[in-house]
């Protein structure tokens, strides 16, 4: 899911606040700094972009008036051209061949497009929902929407079901507040966040709630309508959700425009979900988050600091008058480099840890044997599981070490010399401070003379 906080996503006087101290200190302003254990890039994006998603290899984009694609190493390409200025609500990848575009006019003209990414635009919009904020995908035949039909005065934000084929709408909740962002879990559960119907907004009235999907379901078959009380509260006390997206194992990522961060509710369906404040902050710089997005990956491991990298986040971050960017978040595993020559000499031998956790403990597992297939071992007490190699996993030596202030480690040891070379495997593994659990790939050598 994507969505982007231009226009629709704050109030007019808080954005207008927003993008002036924005301007007022970006020559102060530093770089977003993302958790210890991921790693970022920035894409740079036209100024007047107002929300960006990435469908395949392709980036979407649009700037309030002109919908385009670019695949990589092409020009871009029109797909939508409207005949005046709208503010992006969101643009959600609905498949790998359409886009739906939501956007409002504030005024009139609010609208939902279903547009193709090859061949002819569409001619009308697929539906008209007044206000519309924010939308995901529910199932493979219908999106659900939040909006807030009554306008800026309702009482109340609605999310409504949106057929994909036909354009019919349902109601299928009402819920106080103004209008938030909505996600879809993995087993469907429908997640939402309240916003605080007023400006300033007070810190800590933010709520993420739950609709599960059978009771979502049955209002749906029977045309009736959900309202506070039929809703699970996740976490509570918490200040702004602009947007959110779950990521390959559970994790609700959210934007936190009150704070200028990414955080996240970690494992947001079970008994116990923790809040980790800060995944990508953007306090000190001169750009905010506006939207997230999450694109799992087709190898082992998950969205989590340390391990092997997989799926990605995309942030789109803007100071809402000449910068924007679509950031790429991944996960960063530790790395380990043997400095030696292959087949290692008698003499010192020397293993090279970085990429690890700042002041963290880490522990290098030496094994004899030929490098076998790391697959991911489930810990008791962590959340991540542990890469670990298969040639690892039978009494290797173990030896402890303490990283330093960077998340590196040079370890020595000495190789004595063995008349018949034998193979053998290296592999770090370490937790940091905040009991963060991770891993440097294996790496295989051959003991010599």
């Amino acid at each position: 899911m994507t969505t982007m906080s231009y226009g629709t996503r704050l109030p007019q006087a808080a954005r207008r606040f927003t993008a002036l101290a924005t301007l007022a200190f970006a020559p102060f302003a530093h770089a977003q700094q993302t958790s210890e254990g991921l790693a970022s890039g920035l894409r740079p994006l036209p100024g007047t972009t107002s929300i960006a998603a990435v469908v395949g290899a392709d980036l979407v984009t649009f700037n309030g008036v002109d919908l385009k694609v670019t695949p990589p190493g092409q020009p871009s390409t029109t797909l939508l051209s409207l005949p005046a200025y709208f503010f992006g609500s969101f643009l959600l990848p609905v498949n790998g061949t359409h886009v739906l575009l939501g956007y409002t006019g504030l005024t009139g003209g609010d609208a939902i497009w279903l547009v193709p990414l090859q061949g002819p635009a569409p001619t009308q919009p697929l539906a008209s929902l007044a206000f519309n904020y924010d939308a995901a995908r529910f199932d493979g035949q219908r999106a659900l929407v939040s909006a807030r039909t009554g306008g800026f005065a309702a009482a109340n934000n609605e999310l409504w079901t949106l057929d994909l084929q036909t354009g019919a709408t349902q109601r299928v909740a009402s819920i106080p507040g103004a209008s938030g962002p909505v996600a879809i879990a993995g087993n469907g559960d429908v997640y939402y966040a309240t916003g605080f119907a007023g400006f300033p907004t007070p810190p800590g009235t933010c709520t993420f709630l739950r609709l599960p999907r059978p009771l979502v379901d049955a209002a749906i078959a029977g045309n009736t309508m959900l309202g506070l009380a039929q809703t699970q509260v996740v976490a509570t006390g918490l200040d702004a959700a602009g947007d959110m997206t779950f990521d390959d194992d559970g994790d609700l990522l959210f934007v936190d425009w009150f704070n200028g961060r990414v955080s996240e509710i970690s494992d947001a369906a079970s008994a116990q979900p923790s809040i980790v404040a800060n995944v990508v902050n953007y306090a000190t710089a001169a750009v905010s988050p506006a939207s997230v997005q999450f694109v799992g990956g087709s190898q082992a491991g998950v969205f989590e600091p340390f391990q092997p990298t997989n799926g990605s986040l995309y942030v789109f971050e803007t100071d809402y008058f000449a910068t924007a960017g679509l950031r790429t978040v991944e996960s960063q595993p530790g790395a380990l480099l043997v400095n030696a020559a292959n087949p290692v000499p008698a003499g010192l031998l020397q293993f090279i840890a970085s990429s690890g956790p700042a002041n963290g403990i880490g522990l290098l597992a030496f094994g004899i044997g030929p490098t076998g297939v790391t697959t991911p071992l489930a810990v008791p007490g962590f959340e991540a599981p542990l890469a670990w190699n298969s040639a690892l996993t039978n009494a290797p030596v173990l030896l402890p070490f303490l990283f330093d202030a960077t998340g590196g480690h040079v370890l020595n040891a000495t190789n004595p010399g063995f008349a018949t070379p034998f193979p053998a495997t290296v592999q770090v593994a370490f937790v940091s401070n905040a009991g963060l659990l991770g891993a440097t790939p294996a790496a295989a050598l051959t003991i010599g003379q």
